[in-house]
């Protein structure tokens, strides 16, 4: 999982810190109807305590239960919202970014595509380049290969970037050497 790569040095700022090895409560927002979105949730919580932190669930299968889900979040004390692949997330990302940030929580997103909503930062793969990483695996198998000799891959790159709209908003100083920018 993308989100469990930054590192420690991510960014400081409005008297807070959001390094995911360093945030101690995040929220997600999740779809109860999505078998995948289940499945990212269970292996977070198998994974946050390894980082010493609280994974905080709300449950949105809808646009309505999107904002009473944030809402509940920021009551428990979240630090940070993180949006996996949740297509229902996904789809109201806009309203998400914007309900967290008049809260003062920032968004963290798997997705580099969704950076343009209001996104703090991202950490995940390309999808063009899991376009091209699909594509040498499918020249494999034409060129004979069989398919089951062929091991299942991981992305070969994760993208880390800095909204940095949004940076300066939240009055963050992030380590530039470290992370790509996004201007807008």
């Amino acid at each position: 999982m993308g989100w469990g790569r930054f590192d420690n040095s991510f960014i400081r700022g409005g008297g807070k810190t959001y390094a995911v090895g360093l945030l101690k409560e995040i929220g997600i927002i999740y779809n109860p109807n999505e078998s995948n979105s289940i499945a990212m949730i269970e292996r977070m919580h198998d994974v946050s305590d390894m980082f010493g932190m609280k994974i905080y669930t709300e449950k949105a299968a809808d646009m309505q239960g999107i904002e009473k889900a944030i809402l509940n979040l920021v009551k428990k004390g979240t630090d940070a919202l993180f949006v996996n692949n949740d297509n229902n997330a996904l789809q109201h990302l806009e309203i998400i970014t914007k309900i967290a940030t008049q809260n003062n929580i920032p968004v963290f997103v798997s997705d580099i595509d969704c950076l343009n909503k209001g996104a703090l930062a991202v950490l995940g793969p390309d999808q063009y380049e899991i376009g091209r990483q699909a594509a040498e695996i499918v020249n494999r198998i034409l060129s004979g290969e069989k398919p089951q000799q062929i091991p299942v891959e991981s992305p070969n790159k994760v993208t880390k970037t800095v909204n940095v709209r949004v940076a300066e908003h939240f009055q963050i100083i992030y380590k530039q050497s470290s992370y790509e920018k996004f201007p807008l």
